[in-house]
């Protein structure tokens, strides 16, 4: 039997059953703002140049409609109990390899934890330290097409390449802190946290770092000073089996799609009421930047491309949700993960997918307030996206 991870008392969680978590924090949401204020806003998205409006693509979803919801059903949580000294510490990366084992990136241990497909321990990859393979801080991980491994750490400040087996192949120094990595051919796909004019939102590097060219500006950074004050410049970057790249922000709904070679494709505008008003508040509370500082309400943690089709992770009021949506902008189907409680607070940091044989296994990372994997699985992943 397995069991689900918490701080404590750990209890049985059986395949289908609702995990519930107690948690003292709740969640504390915004107040709706006037209809002239939302105008406003609409208006400053486009005048700021989040989106160009010839390419904009609405992703028009229904919330809380059997046609359109759809809740996934819970499997099991990991490390288990029965794996004695294994846990997660400070994770903050999730990846899932070309043989389906399960990636753990653990900053807070400097190492990387491996798992089956059915939340097994396997081993676990790295040694604290500076020198070649060792790992310092390390906060993101991907695989290419021939399943090589790359891993950034923060502390070192470095990209690191391994092969299949965990062996050291190469490493190279970076110099700006990386917040996603993606591996396409013999090229690095990464964005930056850059709080300088004309930002570029994702910068191509070669196998040995070296600079080969960027694509896009983020016009907010000219527009917006408050920005440079702030840390909320969090970006999120995935590329389709196509080739084709998605870029996204934490606080906003709006995602940009380019070619490998930087071409604008298109964009898509979540209109979901939930992340709809999470990102027009945020870019309020942004514009006046009050000197206490303002609360922003994450609306994307994570996304992945596959086929077709986009997936975001977002939070719902008692767990998170998986939101599909098509590039050719159709309507976005919700699958819900049930976490816990009504009401409670949960905070996720990533999350990824397979799909096999008509079923999507979802792997979710969750942070608060277990250090865990959930396990989810929702039957044919893409019925309701058009």
């Amino acid at each position: 039997m397995l069991s689900r991870p918490s701080n404590k008392g750990r209890g049985d969680a059986r395949k289908g059953e609702r995990p519930m978590i107690v948690s003292r924090i709740r969640r504390r949401g915004f107040r709706s703002r006037p209809a002239t204020m939302n105008v406003f806003l609409s208006a400053a998205i486009v005048g700021l140049g989040f989106l160009a409006p010839s390419a904009c693509i609405e992703c028009v979803g229904q919330e809380d409609t059997p046609e359109h919801t759809k809740q996934a059903e819970y499997i099991l949580s990991f490390p288990r109990e029965s794996d004695e000294g294994i846990y997660l510490k400070k994770a903050t990366a999730i990846s899932v390899d070309l043989l389906g084992n399960i990636h753990v990136v653990d900053s807070g241990q400097n190492k990387i934890l491996v798992f089956s497909k059915k939340g097994e321990f396997l081993k676990s990859l790295g040694r604290s330290g500076q020198g070649p393979g060792d790992l310092l801080a390390p906060e993101k991980i991907c695989f290419d097409a021939a399943n090589t491994m790359y891993v950034y750490e923060s502390a070192n400040g470095r990209i690191q390449s391994f092969n299949s087996k965990g062996e050291y192949i190469r490493g190279f120094k970076v110099y700006k802190y990386i917040q996603a990595l993606r591996v396409w051919g013999k090229r690095i796909y990464c964005v930056c946290k850059q709080q300088v004019p004309n930002n570029p939102l994702i910068e191509i590097l070669d196998l040995d770092g070296k600079m080969l060219g960027v694509i896009g500006t983020d016009k907010r950074i000219d527009k917006i000073e408050g920005y440079r004050q702030k840390s909320m410049d969090f970006k999120k970057l995935d590329i389709s089996g196509s080739g084709k790249i998605w870029f996204a922000w934490e606080y906003f709904s709006w995602i940009q799609g380019f070619s490998l070679e930087g071409v604008k494709h298109s964009a898509i505008d979540l209109t979901l009421p939930r992340q709809a008003e999470w990102s027009r508040q945020n870019l309020n509370a942004l514009q006046k930047a009050p000197s206490g500082g303002p609360r922003y309400r994450s609306v994307i943690f994570a996304i992945r491309a596959r086929g077709e089709f986009l997936y975001l992770l977002s939070s719902s009021e008692n767990g998170a949700e998986i939101i599909v949506c098509s590039p050719g902008g159709g309507k976005a189907l919700i699958y819900k993960l049930i976490s816990g409680s009504e009401g409670d607070f949960h905070y996720y940091k990533d999350f990824d997918l397979t799909i096999e044989d008509g079923k999507l296994t979802i792997f979710l990372l969750q942070v608060y307030p277990d250090n865990c994997v959930e396990i989810y699985t929702v039957n044919e992943p893409g019925r309701g996206v058009h």
